[in-house]
């Protein structure tokens, strides 16, 4: 893309305001194209791909909510050959041939536009682009604002005064408009000039010729002082340097033609089709049609934004046991898939039949919701009756967000289908009032109470009378106080969503919640560990069991009146406490015939008190030493950008894309291998590239990193440390990675470096707080291990069981030496082969890493495989058994759906391929990492340690305790972690202790003090 011109900009930013009635033109076959690669595979449980119609019908209801289009019409190109393949026959030539997945969602999305009664347009011999501009213009002259929808930029030159052009950045949904000032600032051009600035460049997604030797700077440059292509023509005597004019006079016919193919006709013959006057009626879609289809291709969570009531579909009941569920969109990690975004939430995989949703139904309730408050005695009492006599109760707090802060303002139980109650636990009290039976409540007089408080149902020991802040007929009501009791009692069965939030929210509160039998949000996940939009309950309702939820955003709770805000969310909670036993009915069925259940029971709720404690618990930071990492960073960066630029031979600003576009590729030539929309690539793959090269780019790299870390975490978290409590307390979150391992955010403590010595300066400022010490309990190469437990490689289990340097040993099979002769260079390379096997990295990027050619790192793949015949035949047992069944499996059971593993594509298949491969691996180290959690909790219990668990990070297992406590933990914390499950090859744990995570050194001889590790 050129630099803009020096001269200001002819053009004023024009207003979005506008009276006129609004046009909108959509390039269809272009938006579909976009939303196929948008988004990974979808298909309905037929196995009909419809990932493409999805991302375009998401658009369509994106512009029909947002730019509510007084006329509104699609453009498809025709299937036949247009004038511009009559006069370039290789137009358009070097064009991959469509994915047959994409040809096939082709009349999917012409029936769509149908559904949504959007008039199109298709003429023979001539592309939706000339249909469009020529429609635009006709829009314009009628009195319309017209706007252009693509992902074509191609159609910029359409701008004009009463038309812009909205293009696609990223998917579907990521746009931006353009109007004359905007192509300006982007180009230096005028949007009339655009054709011309193609045909000088050429266009080689379409083949468009151009002149040769002329590039995007040149184009623009010469369309600057020439205009137009035919006036340059009429001047190529006066185009200095000699070796451009000549280039121009070579090229005078390719120009011509070129410009002739990059014109977008504007006066194509529409036959029929006319433009309604500015008095028509708005357009309006067949909200019927479009809900119809919208069921059948398995749109369900669209339904949801259409106008009116949506219909409440339940899901359908599960196949029959043992048959494997349809192929569907589980989502991808970021590193398992190629980086590209999904512009949409997952949908549900089940196929709805009329005897499913019969089957289904039955969990909702059958009569009108019984909603009550409880909020006298005698309300309170039919409550725990009806609670105590129900087989199960869905727990639904009131309560503000965040663990920490939140305020609880209720407690909602639903004690059966549609009969729920909602006890209030505090609400503020006029002064009067409250200050009288607050003192009274504490035996004093009412003169000593605070001038303004709130009571708590939770203030008084169980069973004790105590204030609840309400008022009935003026006065204060005193009732019981079993609410705490019913929470407590693990024998009543309790389903909640997010366990763990309601756990240390009610902990806060002095209650500790037993007895959660079944959680919706853990129950989701297990079922659809992909789902990229996450879980939240009103979702989860919906797509269920049909239910709507309504959620405020933050503008609608700010526009409430709060006593109608507070009235509102009572009402909500009292709803997702009814729907809690709902999905429930829905969910453990199939979650017991996928072999989940036992998963969910056993190892993801117990974990959920143990992480919302860790969050609770918090990590002790020294600030003062985050504030000294900070300076010190900031004198690095300086020295960096100092030597940045004295290379440079000036300052610019490094963080800049254009600006290092700029200094790298065209003031100092460095060689441009990637090229995006913007112009040369600067991503970190690219500069990788050049690093040992040149200078200024390692300098730049090293840059960033440092520039990052001071942001994200130096100069970041101080702010994140609690006052009250001098800690940082992160969120442990149980329901994001596919694989099943834990994350971290708020911050995220998983991204900090591990061997490098940043990160080791930010480590270094977490602490024991004064007067205690850190103890660190870390799996050594758990990944390794599980590779030669699943693989059964005999070579690796020998090594292992031997106690060999694994990275050593596998190198001297790779490279055919013995063991005592691998030199350093040998066992690097070796434990780079050993998690490329692992992680599925290419012989292309393996190479790269290792600094060798690519058929170098091949050969030593290859060599792999030979030495060790039990991987390669792992590796591809698992990948078949994906193919066959579409997901694979943890030791546990833990599954993760593969939705590309049998794509057409070539790069969505072999992504997925190497997502399969990998998974058992990650999801059984992340499984066996929640077990030892599990173990060590136990056992801090029971043997009364004063030992705090603190934090969960890749392997690694984080505890504070008292300095006498230290070897008696870490024989009990290595005795439960390496004990907790059997592999061939031993579970190995290093633990270490010390003041800061940092400083922390190994604690010796545990093992030799355990001869006998019981395993259960």
């Amino acid at each position: 893309m050129p630099s803009p011109t020096d001269a200001p900009n002819p053009f004023s930013d024009a207003s979005d305001i506008s009276e006129n009635k609004k046009l909108v033109l959509i390039d269809g076959n272009s938006l579909l194209y976009r939303g196929f690669f948008a988004m990974r595979a979808l298909t309905t449980s037929a196995g009909q791909p419809t990932n493409a119609v999805f991302s375009f019908t998401m658009m369509l209801l994106t512009l029909l909510t947002e730019q509510k289009p007084d006329v509104i019409l699609c453009a498809w190109d025709a299937p036949a050959r247009t004038f511009r393949h009559e006069a370039f026959t290789e137009y358009k030539g070097t064009r991959k041939a469509t994915p047959i997945e994409l040809v096939e969602q082709g009349p999917l999305a012409r029936e769509m536009v149908a559904a949504f009664q959007i008039p199109t347009v298709e003429v023979p011999g001539f592309e939706a682009d000339d249909a469009i501009g020529t429609l635009a213009r006709r829009g314009r002259d009628s009195g319309y604002d017209v706007l252009i929808v693509t992902g074509d930029l191609d159609a910029l030159q359409l701008v004009e005064p009463g038309v812009r052009v909205m293009t696609t950045v990223k998917g579907v949904t990521d746009t931006v408009i353009y109007d004359e000032a905007a192509v300006w600032n982007r180009y230096g051009l005028r949007p009339d000039q655009l054709a011309d600035y193609r045909a000088l460049k050429g266009d080689t997604s379409d083949n468009i010729p151009g002149v040769p030797g002329i590039g995007e700077k040149t184009a623009a440059t010469l369309l600057q002082k020439y205009e137009t292509v035919e006036n340059l023509l009429r001047h190529l005597d006066e185009v200095t340097p000699a070796k451009l004019q000549a280039s121009l006079v070579g090229g005078t016919d390719q120009m011509t033609l070129s410009k002739r193919l990059a014109v977008i006709v504007r006066d194509v013959p529409l036959e029929g089709v006319d433009l309604p006057g500015l008095d028509a009626d708005p357009h309006a879609p067949d909200w019927a049609a479009v809900r119809a289809l919208f069921e059948r291709l398995e749109f369900r969570t669209m339904l949801k934004r259409i106008p009116g009531e949506s219909p409440r579909r339940p899901l359908p009941a599960l196949p029959e046991s043992g048959q494997p569920l349809p192929p569907v969109d589980r989502g991808q990690e970021p590193d398992a898939g190629g980086g590209r975004d999904i512009e949409a939430e997952d949908y549900d995989p089940f196929a709805v039949s009329e005897e499913e949703e019969a089957s289904a139904v039955s969990s909702a309730p059958a009569a009108p919701a019984d909603y009550r408050e409880a909020d006298t005695p005698e309300m309170l009492a039919e409550m725990v009756k009806a609670a105590r006599g129900a087989h199960r109760i869905g727990l639904r707090l009131h309560a503000g967000e965040g663990i920490l802060d939140s305020d609880l303002l209720g407690v909602t139980l639903a004690v059966g289908a549609g009969t729920v109650f909602y006890v209030p636990v505090q609400v503020k009290m006029p002064l009067e009032a409250t200050a009288t039976s607050e003192a009274e409540a504490k035996g004093k007089p009412a003169a000593a109470a605070p001038l303004t408080a709130t009571a708590s149902l939770f203030d008084a020991p169980a069973g004790e009378p105590t204030t609840v802040a309400a008022r009935l007929g003026g006065e204060p009501v005193i009732v019981a106080a079993p609410l705490k009791d019913l929470l407590e009692d693990a024998g009543i069965a309790k389903v909640t969503h997010e366990a763990k939030s309601d756990i240390a929210v009610l902990a806060r509160y002095g209650v500790t919640l037993r007895g959660i039998t079944f959680d919706t949000e853990l129950a989701s996940y297990l079922l659809n560990a992909g789902r990229r939009s996450g879980f939240p309950l009103s979702e989860i309702a919906f797509d269920y069991v049909g239910r709507e939820l309504t959620v405020l955003d933050k503008k609608e709770r700010k526009a409430m009146e709060a006593d109608a805000l507070l009235a509102h969310e009572k009402q909500e909670a009292l709803k997702e406490a009814d729907a809690l036993l709902a999905i429930q009915a829905v969910q453990e069925p199939r979650l017991a015939a996928d072999g989940l259940l036992n998963l969910l029971e056993t190892l993801e709720l117990p974990v959920a008190p143990i992480l919302a404690e860790m969050e609770l618990a918090g990590l002790y930071v020294e600030v003062p030493v985050l504030n000294r990492i900070a300076r010190e960073m900031q004198a690095k960066i300086d020295v960096l950008e100092t030597q940045i630029f004295e290379i440079a031979g000036g300052e610019f600003s490094i963080g800049s894309t254009k600006q290092l576009q700029e200094i790298l590729f065209d003031k100092l030539k460095l060689p441009a291998s990637k090229k995006t929309k913007t112009g040369y690539s600067t991503g970190a793959e690219v500069l990788e590239e050049l690093a040992p090269d040149f200078p200024i780019v390692s300098l730049i790299l090293s840059h960033r990193e440092l520039t990052k870390l001071k942001n994200t975490y130096a100069e970041a978290m101080p702010a994140l440390v609690r006052p009250d409590t001098h800690r940082i307390h992160t969120s442990l979150n149980q329901t994001v990675a596919a694989t099943g391992r834990l994350s971290s955010s708020n911050p995220n403590l998983q991204n900090i470096p591990v061997r490098t010595e940043i990160g080791r300066e930010i480590r270094r400022a977490f602490t024991a707080s004064p007067g205690n010490t850190l103890v660190s309990a870390d799996y050594s190469q758990i990944e390794l291990r599980l590779f030669a437990h699943v693989s059964k490689d005999p070579e690796l289990v020998a090594a292992f069981s031997s106690g060999e340097d694994i990275h050593k040993y596998t190198a001297s099979r790779i490279y055919g030496v013995p063991v005592d002769e691998v030199t350093g260079d040998m066992r690097r390379a070796s434990k780079t082969v050993n998690y490329a096997v692992i992680y599925g990295i290419s012989e292309f990027a393996l190479g790269r890493r290792l600094g060798i050619s690519m058929s170098a790192a091949k050969e030593l793949k290859t060599s792999y495989f030979t030495r060790f015949p039990g991987v390669r035949r792992y590796l591809d047992e698992t990948v078949a058994f994906a193919k066959e069944h579409g997901y694979v499996q943890t030791l546990f059971g833990r599954r993760r759906y593969i939705p590309d593993i049998n794509s057409r594509v070539f790069q969505f298949r072999q992504a997925a391929e190497r997502a399969a491969a990998n998974m058992p691996i990650q999801g059984s180290s992340a499984d066996i990492m929640k077990v030892a959690m599990i173990r060590v909790y136990e056992m801090l219990r029971k043997e009364k340690f004063h030992a705090k668990m603190l934090l969960q990070v890749h392997d690694e297992l984080l505890f504070e305790t008292t300095e006498d406590e230290v070897r008696p933990l870490a024989d009990k914390v290595y005795e439960a972690m390496s004990g907790a499950y059997p592999l061939d090859v031993a579970l190995d744990v290093e633990v270490k202790t010390g003041k800061s995570w940092a400083d922390v050194t190994p604690v010796e001889d545990l093992s030799a003090s355990l001869t006998d590790i019981s395993v259960p």
